[in-house]
């Protein structure tokens, strides 16, 4: 079994988009996300069998989010946390079965001052449970 542990920074620099509805082009400010995560991988049945897993937590000041009024905003700090497992099996040289599941908690913390009622919210656009399920086979 391999166990990794990751750090990370990314910085999406401040940008400007469009605001169709009025005509008006517009700024929003940098985004920051601090990711911390820790993955295991193994191998089992003679490389048949292979499991993956991580557990991660990101704190993203300035995350950016499209408003009611459908302009982009920084909200001042959100966090997320969960956890994702993977797994894949060869049961037979023409059979590949794959299962994943994630799991997702978010909070806004803290919105800023225009937008402070959805403190303590959960993000919209992410799903707390994703699941998925493929089977590959090969005719020879």
């Amino acid at each position: 079994m391999n166990i990794v542990s990751v750090r990370s920074k990314v910085v999406a620099p401040r940008a400007g988009a469009l605001y169709f509805n009025v005509g008006n082009y517009y700024y929003y400010d940098e985004e920051t996300v601090n990711t911390y995560e820790i993955s295991g991988r193994s191998t089992l049945a003679n490389g048949n069998i292979n499991l993956s897993g991580n557990i991660f937590y990101n704190d993203d000041p300035g995350y950016r989010a499209l408003s009611s009024s459908k302009v982009i905003i920084n909200r001042e700090k959100i966090e997320t946390y969960g956890a994702e497992l993977e797994a894949i099996a060869m049961p037979h040289t023409q059979l590949e079965i794959r299962a994943g599941l994630g799991l997702l908690e978010s909070e806004i913390i803290d919105a800023g001052e225009s937008y402070s009622d959805t403190d303590g919210n959960e993000l919209n656009s992410a799903p707390g449970l994703t699941a998925n399920l493929g089977v590959r086979y090969w005719h020879q």
